[in-house]
C-alpha cells in the first residue's frame, strides 16, 4: 500500500469512528433518560477544539477525511452536550435547540473564517498561525479530557462514560496517528493534536523525497528571502514541489500593497535532510515602492480600457464593442464580458510590473486567446494608452515524427504495429482512460487526438479515429494526399505524444512538477489539463506551434501541413517536431514553476525553449552506430532538405557548426538562437556519452541512486533537471550553471569536467559574461575540475 492510499483508508477509518464514538454515549444517555455525572463542559471543549483543529487539517491539506472529521466531532459533541444539558441541569428543550444552533453556526463561522485567514497568511510565508490552531486544538482537547478525569477521581466511577465510547475514541485516535503518519509530508503537530502532546517538530516520512519535509523546506526557503529582502513583502506560490532528484523547488511572487509584482519571482532550490539551500535565483525589484493612494483613491483606468487599447494597438481580431467588466472574488481582477472573435472571455487583473527601465508601473494584465497567440498583455493602467510588455503562452518552431526513435518516413520502408505500447508506471490509467470513463477514440489521461482541418476554435467535437476493439491501424501513404490519411495522422500524433509523455514522467516531469495529464490520482500539481493535440490544423503551414497556460490548464498543440513538396507532408510524421513542440510545455512547467508560464519570454530564456526542444528531440532520435563525429538536422524531412531548417547541423565539428555564445550578438530571432544553445547541449551529451555509454532502448535504466546509467539519458535527465533550478527568465550562462548545479544534486558533480568542456568549447566556459549589449566568450574551464583524482 502506498501512502497516499494509506493515509486515506486510515483517514476514513478515523473519520467513521470518530463518528462513531459519541454514538454509543448518545444511546447510553438517551436509553437511561440520565447523562449520570457527565460534564457538559467536557463536550463543549471538545466542540470547540474541533474548530482549531478542522482549520489545522483543512490549512495544512489532509486528505478529505481528515478535513470532514473535526466538524462531525463539533456537530457530536455538541448533541452531547445538549443531553448534559437537558438531563443533568434541566434545561427545557426551548432553552437547548436556539443555544445549540447558535453555538454551532458560530463555531462554524469562526472555522470558515480563520480557514480563509490562515490560507492569506500562508501565502505570505506566515506558518505560526498554523502552529496556532494545532496548539489551541490539543489544548482544548486535552482540557476536555483532563476535567472528566477529575470527575472520575472525584466521584471514584466512571462518571457516566461510556466503555464503548472510550474504546472507539482510542481506536479513532490511533487510525488518525497512521493517517497522519501516512500524509505526503508530517507535522508533529499533526500527532500533537491526536496525543495530546505538545510539539513543534518535523519528521521525513518518504525516502523518495531524501528527508525533506514540506514545512521545513518552506520554512527555509521564507528565511532566505526575508534575509535577502528584508524589507520586501511577497507571497508564497502554491507550486513548490519535491523533484525525484530529492531537491525541493519554492517559488515566490513579490508583492506591492497587496498586489503581484508579476514579474517579481524568487526560487529557492532546498536540498539535504538539514533543509540547507542548494542554489536560488530572483528578479525582485528593488527601487522606491509607489504611494499606495493611487489604489486607494482607484486613480486608474477601467479594465474595458485597457482591453481596448491592446486590441487596437496589437491588432487583434476581438471585438469589443459591448463589453463589459464582471468582477470576481478577486477585488482585481475581472472578466470581460460581451466580445466576440476570442476563444475565451478576457480577462484583466491588476498588478505591478517593473518596465525594462527598472522602474514599477501599475498596469492592466490583460489575458487573450485568439488561437494564434494566447497574448498577456501589460497596459499602463495610469493612462490606458501605452503597453509595457506581451507575454505570448504560444510558442511557434519547425521539426520532426515516426515509430518511437524513427524520425520520419524516409529512414524505413513500412511502420510497425505496436501492442499496449503505454507503460503502467509512467500511464497507469494506460493511453484511453482517464480513471472515470475507458474511451476507445484517441482520448486518455495525458491527451486528446483530432483532426482541425477547418480551424476550430473547440475541440471536443471534432473527428477522431474510433475503434471499439481499440485498434488503431489505418493506411498512410507518404506520397498521398493528407486527407486521405487523416486517421493515421491522428494516431500517430497521438501515439508520439503519449510515448514522449510516458518519457519525461521517467525523467521527473511528473504530477507535482506541473506534467500535463486531466486526472493526477491525488499524486500533486493541478488536474485537468492533458494536450490538445490537432492534426493538420488549418489554422497555418509549415510550421507548429504549443501554448502552455500554467498548471490546471490543458495545453495545446497545432501541427501543422508543409507545402515544400507535392503532395504536402503532414508535420506529425517527422516526430522531432512534435517532441520539439512538446517540450515547450516541459520548459515553460518547470521554469519558474508549475504556475508561472512567463518565464522564457526574454531573447535568451526564448532560444534555450527553442534549444532544448531540438536538443532532446535529437537526442531521442540517436541511432545505435551513432558517434560524436554524427551530425543531425532538423525537419529534414517536411522541408524535403538533407540541410534542415537551421542554420546548421548539429555536429560537434566547428568546422560543420562553428556556432558559439558571441553569436547570439548577431542574433535577433528565439530559433536561431536556440540553435547556439543546442549546439552547446548536443557538446555535452557526446561528452556524456563517450564517458558513460550510450543506451539505446526506449527507457532508461537507473541505479540505484536514481541516477540513468548511460550517458544519453543522463545528459537528458540533467537538462530537465536543471530547468526547475534556475531562474526566471535565466541567461545562458544562469541556464549553465543549472546544469552544472543539476549534475551535483543527482550525482553530487560526478560529471563537471564534460559539462564544463562542452560549454566552454562553444565559448560558454568560466568568465563568460554578458553585459552593455554584447556577449564575451571564454573558452576557459575552472582549473580543477577535470583533474583525476588519484
Amino acid at each position: 500500500m502506498d501512502n497516499h492510499v494509506a493515509a486515506n483508508v486510515f483517514g476514513t477509518l478515523g473519520a467513521v469512528l470518530w463518528s462513531l464514538q459519541l454514538l454509543p454515549q448518545i444511546w447510553k444517555n438517551w436509553r437511561r433518560h440520565d447523562s449520570e455525572s457527565l460534564s457538559a463542559a467536557f463536550f463543549l471543549s471538545w466542540a470547540m477544539a474541533g474548530v482549531p483543529l478542522g482549520v489545522y487539517n483543512i490549512s495544512d491539506n489532509f486528505n478529505i477525511a481528515l478535513q470532514v472529521q473535526p466538524n462531525i466531532l463539533i456537530f457530536l459533541s455538541l448533541l452531547t452536550w445538549s443531553q448534559c444539558k437537558y438531563y443533568g441541569d434541566k434545561w427545557t428543550l426551548k432553552q437547548i435547540v436556539p443555544v445549540a444552533i447558535v453555538l454551532g453556526a458560530v463555531l462554524g463561522g469562526v472555522e470558515a473564517g480563520l480557514v480563509f485567514a490562515l490560507r492569506v497568511a500562508y501565502r505570505r510565508g506566515e506558518r505560526w498561525p498554523s502552529t496556532l490552531m494545532a496548539i489551541l486544538s490539543a489544548v482544548l482537547l486535552a482540557a476536555g479530557v483532563l476535567r472528566h478525569y477529575v470527575d472520575m477521581f472525584r466521584t471514584r466511577s466512571d462518571a457516566g462514560l461510556s466503555l464503548r465510547f472510550a474504546l472507539l475514541d482510542a481506536s479513532g485516535d490511533v487510525a488518525s496517528i497512521l493517517s497522519v503518519i501516512f500524509q505526503p509530508s508530517l507535522s508533529i503537530l499533526g500527532l500533537v493534536i491526536y496525543e495530546y502532546v505538545a510539539s513543534d517538530q518535523q519528521i521525513p516520512t518518504s525516502t523518495t523525497n531524501v528527508g525533506l519535509i514540506e514545512q521545513s523546506y518552506i520554512e527555509t526557503a521564507i528565511k532566505l528571502v526575508r534575509e535577502t529582502f528584508p524589507n520586501t513583502t511577497f507571497r508564497l506560490r502554491e507550486d513548490h514541489y519535491v523533484g525525484d532528484n530529492g531537491v525541493a523547488h519554492v517559488h515566490f511572487r513579490q508583492t506591492v500593497h497587496d498586489l503581484d509584482v508579476d514579474n517579481g519571482d524568487f526560487n529557492v532550490n532546498d536540498v539535504g535532510r538539514d533543509g540547507t539551500v542548494f542554489s536560488y535565483g530572483n528578479s525582485f525589484y528593488t527601487g522606491a515602492i509607489p504611494n499606495i493612494t493611487h489604489l486607494t483613491k482607484r486613480d486608474f483606468t477601467d479594465p474595458v480600457a485597457a482591453l481596448k487599447f491592446a486590441l487596437t494597438h496589437l491588432q487583434l481580431p476581438i471585438t469589443a464593442d459591448h463589453v463589459s467588466a464582471e468582477s470576481t472574488k478577486h477585488p482585481h481582477k475581472y472578466i470581460l464580458r460581451g466580445t466576440s472573435g476570442a476563444v475565451s472571455d478576457p480577462k484583466a487583473l491588476l498588478v505591478y510590473l517593473v518596465k525594462p527601465d527598472g522602474t514599477l508601473c501599475l498596469e492592466w494584465r490583460v489575458e487573450t486567446d485568439v488561437d494564434d497567440n494566447w497574448l498577456l498583455t501589460y497596459v499602463d493602467a495610469k493612462t490606458a494608452k501605452e503597453i509595457h510588455g506581451v507575454v505570448d503562452y504560444v510558442s511557434e518552431a519547425t521539426f520532426q515524427v515516426y515509430g518511437w526513435g524513427i524520425n520520419d518516413p524516409g529512414q524505413v520502408d513500412n511502420r510497425v504495429t505496436l501492442t499496449d505500447p503505454w507503460d503502467l508506471k509512467e500511464s497507469p490509467l494506460t493511453w484511453f482512460s482517464d480513471g472515470q470513463k475507458n474511451w476507445t477514440t484517441a482520448r486518455g489521461n495525458n491527451g486528446i487526438a483530432q483532426e482541425n482541418i477547418n480551424n476550430l476554435p473547440t475541440y471536443l467535437n471534432n473527428f477522431r479515429p474510433d475503434s471499439p476493439t481499440q485498434n488503431f491501424s489505418y493506411k498512410y501513404l507518404a506520397g498521398g494526399s493528407p486527407r486521405d490519411y487523416i486517421n493515421a495522422s491522428i494516431t500517430q500524433l497521438f501515439y508520439t505524444a503519449n510515448a514522449y509523455h510516458d518519457l519525461l514522467y521517467t525523467l521527473g516531469f511528473t504530477e507535482k512538477a506541473g506534467n500535463f495529464q486531466w486526472n493526477n490520482r491525488g499524486l500533486g500539481g493541478k488536474e485537468k489539463d492533458y494536450v490538445i493535440l490537432n492534426a493538420q490544423d488549418g489554422a497555418g503551414r509549415n510550421n507548429a506551434d504549443f501554448t502552455t497556460p500554467p498548471d490546471g490548464s490543458p495545453a495545446r498543440m497545432r501541427m501543422y501541413l508543409f507545402t515544400h513538396t507535392t503532395p504536402p507532408r503532414d508535420g506529425v510524421f517527422e516526430s522531432g517536431i512534435v517532441i520539439h513542440e512538446y517540450t515547450h510545455g516541459l520548459s515553460m512547467r518547470l521554469t519558474g514553476g508549475p504556475d508561472n508560464s512567463r518565464c522564457l519570454s526574454a531573447f535568451e530564456s526564448a532560444s534555450m525553449g527553442e534549444g532544448w526542444g531540438d536538443f532532446l528531440a535529437t537526442a531521442i532520435r540517436l541511432k545505435p552506430n551513432d558517434t560524436r563525429t554524427t551530425d543531425y538536422g532538423m525537419g529534414m524531412w517536411v522541408y524535403n532538405n538533407e540541410k534542415g531548417i537551421r542554420q546548421y547541423l548539429y555536429s560537434t565539428s566547428m568546422e560543420t557548426n562553428p556556432l558559439n555564445y558571441t553569436s547570439l550578438n548577431r542574433m535577433w530571432e528565439a530559433h536561431a538562437g536556440g540553435t547556439v544553445w543546442a549546439s552547446m547541449l548536443y557538446e555535452v551529451l557526446w561528452n556524456l556519452i563517450d564517458k558513460h555509454g550510450k543506451d539505446d532502448g526506449p527507457r532508461p535504466t537507473f541505479d540505484e541512486r536514481g541516477v540513468p546509467k548511460d550517458g544519453k539519458y543522463l545528459a537528458m535527465k540533467i537538462v530537465i533537471d536543471a530547468m526547475a533550478l534556475q531562474p526566471c527568465n535565466p541567461d545562458f550562462v544562469q541556464a549553465r550553471n543549472a546544469i552544472l548545479d543539476a549534475d551535483q544534486a543527482l550525482t553530487g558533480g560526478q560529471n563537471k569536467c564534460e559539462i564544463w568542456t562542452g560549454f566552454a568549447k562553444r565559448g560558454l566556459g568560466q568568465g563568460a559574461e554578458y553585459g552593455r549589449g554584447r556577449r564575451v566568450a571564454s573558452y576557459n574551464i575552472p582549473g580543477d575540475v577535470c583533474q583525476k583524482k588519484i
